[in-house]
């Protein structure tokens, strides 16, 4: 994730609404998801806590000594995780319709605007040769 995460918001959004000690654990890595400056670096912790583990943990934020907490960061992380890949494919989803659509048009407009320079270049040919029609 880069600081111009696109998504962060949401993805802080919906892990404070759906993951169980969002807070908790946010607060446990000195981080707060109500300040948007952390926010990148909230989604980017606990994915790459998610994705690789307890060694991430470990090697990132070696304050984190007491073992519950440890537990709950890397639970939680998991499961940040999870509903960040959700969210993501969703979001590739709904893009990916919306530039189909996009296509679409774009065809149907091509495919028109061809019918109507036949029709055009015919309607020359029946006016030049009105015995060829």
């Amino acid at each position: 994730m880069s600081d111009d995460c696109k998504y962060c918001a949401d993805f802080i959004r919906k892990g404070l609404e759906k993951v169980p000690h969002f807070e908790e654990v946010c607060a446990i890595l000195r981080l707060d998801p109500k300040k948007r400056k952390d926010q990148s670096e909230i989604v980017h912790a606990l994915t790459s806590i998610g994705q690789f583990g307890t060694i991430r943990l470990a090697r990132k934020y070696p304050f984190v000594t007491d073992e519950a907490q440890f537990q709950m960061v890397a639970r939680t992380a998991l499961e940040f995780y999870w509903l960040v890949l959700d969210e993501r494919s969703e979001i590739v989803r709904r893009e990916t319709e919306v530039k189909m659509a996009e296509r679409e048009r774009e065809r149907k407009a091509e495919e028109e605007a061809v019918e109507r320079e036949v029709a055009r270049r015919m309607q020359e040919i029946r006016e030049k040769w009105p015995q060829a029609a």
